[in-house]
């Protein structure tokens, strides 16, 4: 049998839970940004084709078509660590291993930036 207690209990849980989902948002804020607005993209800038230790840099791009530099705020991510990788330390800095066709990634989910560029020795 349930108590009233219980009972109450369980729907200060489900009202509670109810209650952090609806002010829960989909939007993606400015990490560390004055920005108010919603980041619709990350921009990957720097050239197509590499040949050593290469810095790029991403930036946020708003709804309202702002634009900020997050290439230090992002985490940098390779489809293939054996051609290029990114050290956490040096965010945006491309360390060459090898040759080849390659993607770069910047990301704070949802929201990712993609690149492909090419590494010639």
């Amino acid at each position: 049998m349930i108590t009233k207690s219980r009972l109450l209990k369980s729907v200060i849980a489900v009202f509670v839970a109810t209650l952090a989902v609806g002010c829960s948002s989909s939007r993606n804020p400015a990490l560390n940004s004055a920005h108010q607005g919603d980041i619709i993209a990350y921009d990957i800038r720097g050239p197509d084709s590499i040949s050593g230790d290469t810095q790029y840099s991403a930036f946020a791009i708003f709804d309202d078509n702002t634009e900020e530099d997050f290439t230090n705020a992002l985490t940098w991510q390779s489809d293939d660590n054996s051609i290029v990788f990114f050290l956490g330390d040096y965010p945006g800095l491309a360390f060459v291993a090898g040759t080849g066709d390659v993607t770069i990634h910047a990301y704070e989910m949802p929201i990712v930036g993609d690149k492909s560029i090419n590494v010639s020795p």
